[in-house]
């Protein structure tokens, strides 16, 4: 559950000691081993809702640097909105 994990996260934050190493500040990202049509509406919404980027890869057949490439190009623009 993404909220569980969130709240895990913030949890270990507060008893740390470390203030630049804040686990819940990095940046985020839910990745979705399958197609697309695999993955549920109610996984998506939630990924949406709590304004996590997510990425839906089917390893079934491999991922060569090529895909990699193409699959981060695309994600940039998402990542670059939720850091600034």
């Amino acid at each position: 559950d993404f909220e569980t994990i969130l709240q895990e996260l913030k949890s270990k934050d507060e008893v740390s000691e470390e203030e630049e190493n804040l686990l819940s500040t990095k940046p985020q990202i839910v990745v979705f081993n399958g197609k697309e049509e695999e993955v549920g509406e109610a996984l998506l919404s939630k990924t949406k809702n709590l304004q996590l980027p997510h990425l839906i890869i089917d390893l079934s057949k491999g991922l060569s640097e090529e895909d990699l490439q193409e699959i981060l190009g695309k994600q940039t623009a998402d990542f670059k909105t939720i850091l600034s």
